[in-house]
């Protein structure tokens, strides 16, 4: 047949193989097309943004529940539910990993399928051995090792570009299990709760100093036992930072060793004037004018004389004395002639006046506080009743060092600091033994600032849950740390996927504009249906069959290279010499 008269028969096929019909539906409407015939993909991504949401919003939901109620808290219940959760943490973040990770593989295959009709504009735009195509297939199916090699194939930008975004989401579904496992890691949250606080306070008898030993209120028992265990050790004084308040710092703290005492064996005692019997004769009861004092080389005190200087403030004048030990700038007095070879270093003692009085005043502790404070404790509360007056009251808080130690028949308490033992800065202890030993016996005035700033708050403590007033109980907003989930991290879980439908949006788009630019007829993917028929043309036959003659051997077809576009006998498909598709 001749060039010019075989000519008309060449285009006739092509207008026949493209109708005007079909050559409109690239672009837009192609992947319109794809759509509607693929309809397991929005199906699918349908029901990974589902998965997802569903994870997402139950984790969210349970970051906000609490896993346990403090002990003092009120209102605050855990359901039932929850408490399985917590029992069960792992085996639930494992579920929702598992849904988490679903999530993602179906909006992966969305995408995937995206990058597989890719393949079609890429070779109509260069050619590319089927060794490189069966690379970018198995890459555009999430393969990591094939996206690896892809870029080593790219020629161009777009290609690296396409190849980028698979890289990305082979990478998302990696970050599932430890995203998940990040989230679901439990953290001490500060927490809102309630508390409730009785109002309460007042000590009841007054104060006295006897040579025989008092009976003490139940509130000085009680500062007795407390003072004992904190500067033992046995246990740590609550809120330190506010002794000085009249609170029940036991309690708000929470918002936060049994001794044995021995009795001495000498009735050998010292005798010292006070002024305490001429004071307030009016008082129900009257202290003696001399104390007692045992005969051992430790620290004693006493109250030598006492001030009510207004209804809420009193002043005392306390005197502490190192029998055979040294106080700083403590004046030095010889030792009684029956104890002077005992007591070779006499005695040194300071005076010291205590003056205290009780204003109402507001007590915050820490910050962040969701409305004004309630009223749990007033000068109105403690100064009525029983409970005594506030100048009683605030005798006893001043001369509490007195009182906080043990009184052996009626003398006065001894008390000892062994720096080998404990730190200088730590607190006196009280001393019940009988040994002659004069360690422990070397005093700062730190040491008694100290001594008289924690025996005050133990009394405080004490007895600020006596006396009952029959108030209603108030109601106390607190923070506490408590081990949940951190709100602040489900929202994590998000980044995941919208960077992966930021994928399936770009492959989308980018699917759209190739088979646009290169006006292919059709948007489909690149399954093993598609390959054959696109392979129907006279040059992939002649290599296929070529290559079947040597059944024996490996195929050497992945060397050949191939674009897709027209070829010159006016098929579609394959081939090693195209011409781009014609324009609508």
């Amino acid at each position: 047949m001749a060039p010019g008269r075989g000519q008309p028969n060449l285009t006739w096929e092509r207008e026949s193989f493209f109708p005007s019909a079909f050559r409109h539906e690239h672009g837009q409407q192609g992947v319109v097309r794809f759509l509607r015939s693929a309809t397991t993909l929005p199906l699918t991504l349908l029901a990974g943004l589902a998965c997802i949401i569903a994870a997402t919003a139950f984790t969210t939901r349970l970051s906000k529940e609490i896993f346990q109620c403090p002990d003092w808290s009120i209102q605050c219940t855990v359901d039932s539910n929850i408490v399985w959760i917590q029992a069960h943490l792992g085996t639930v973040q494992g579920i929702v990993t598992a849904f988490y990770v679903a999530s993602l593989a179906a909006i992966a295959h969305v995408a995937h399928a995206f990058a597989e009709t890719m393949v079609w504009p890429l070779l109509s735009k260069q050619s590319y051995s089927l060794k490189q195509l069966d690379t970018y297939l198995s890459a555009s199916q999430g393969s990591i090792p094939s996206i690896l090699f892809a870029f080593g194939a790219a020629k161009d930008l777009e290609t690296v570009l396409i190849i980028l975004g698979l890289c990305i989401l082979a990478a998302v579904p990696l970050s599932a299990a430890p995203l998940v496992g990040y989230v679901y890691e439990l953290q001490n949250i500060t927490m809102p709760f309630e508390a409730s606080y009785l109002p309460a306070g007042g000590m009841g008898p007054v104060f006295t100093q006897r040579s025989t030993a008092p009976v003490m209120p139940k509130s000085v028992s009680q500062a007795v036992s407390k003072y004992i265990a904190w500067s033992n050790q046995l246990s740590l004084e609550p809120l330190p930072d506010y002794r000085s308040w009249y609170v029940d710092r036991d309690s708000l703290s929470k918002l936060g060793h049994t001794l044995n005492l021995t009795h001495p064996e000498s009735e050998k005692f010292l005798t010292v004037d006070t002024l305490l019997r001429q004071r307030y004769a009016n008082r129900k009861k009257k202290s003696d004018e001399i104390v007692r004092i045992r005969d051992q080389p430790r620290l004693t005190l006493w109250v030598h004389d006492f001030e009510f200087v207004s209804p809420h403030r009193t002043r005392s004048t306390l005197v502490f004395a190192a029998l055979n030990g040294k106080i700083e700038t403590g004046l030095p007095t010889s030792a009684p002639p029956t104890w002077k070879e005992d007591w070779p270093s006499g005695i040194s003692a300071v005076s010291c006046t205590v003056d205290v009085e009780l204003v109402d005043d507001t007590l915050m502790v820490g910050s962040g506080f969701p409305a004004p404070p309630e009223t749990i404790n007033s000068l109105d509360i403690v100064g009525k009743g029983a409970g005594g007056n506030t100048s009683e009251i605030a005798l006893w808080f001043s001369v509490a060092p007195t009182v906080v130690g043990i009184n052996v028949q009626g003398r006065q308490p001894l008390f000892e600091l062994c720096p080998s033992e404990l730190p200088a800065s730590e607190l006196p202890v009280v001393f019940t033994s009988s040994t002659k030993s004069t360690k422990c016996n070397s005093w700062t005035l730190r040491n008694l600032h100290d001594f008289i700033d924690v025996s005050m708050g133990a009394m405080a403590t004490a007895s600020s849950k006596a006396f009952d007033k029959g108030l209603p109980k108030v109601t106390i907003p607190s923070w506490q740390h408590t081990t949940k989930l951190d709100p602040a991290r489900p929202p994590l879980l998000a980044i995941p996927i919208c960077l992966a439908l930021s994928v399936v949006i770009a492959l989308l788009w980018e699917t759209s504009r190739l088979h646009r630019r290169y006006h292919i007829p059709l948007v489909r993917q690149a399954g093993i249906s598609e390959l054959l028929k696109s392979s129907q043309t006279s040059f992939m036959k002649r290599h296929a069959s070529a290559d079947a003659k040597a059944p024996q051997r490996p195929s050497e077809l992945d060397k050949i290279k191939v674009k897709f576009g027209v070829t010159p006998e006016g098929a579609v498909g394959l081939s090693g010499d195209v011409s781009m598709f014609p324009s609508s």
